[in-house]
């Protein structure tokens, strides 16, 4: 799990005098049980994020291996260059 979301779980509590009445439901992603008022918030914020960290991670994967490529196909014409 991306750091970036363990982090906003911890602070997307805010404590209100209203939250009090509220019933106590866990959040899907950290299990942190949070007052239903704030719970849809809390959970929309940190899918977003996770959305956020996935495509952050699959951007950089994507770089390697395209740099993977390019090193294979420098060497493939470096040999090729001394089979000439």
């Amino acid at each position: 799990m991306c750091v970036a979301v363990v982090f906003l779980c911890s602070i997307g509590n805010v404590d209100d005098a209203d939250d009090d009445a509220d019933v106590m439901l866990p959040c899907e992603f950290c299990e942190e049980l949070l007052p239903s008022s704030q719970l849809a918030f809390h959970q929309v914020s940190t899918l977003l994020l996770a959305f956020y960290c996935f495509f952050s991670m699959l951007i950089y994967v994507a770089s390697l291996v395209i740099i993977i490529i390019i090193i294979i196909i420098i060497n493939d014409a470096e040999i090729i260059a001394k089979l000439s």
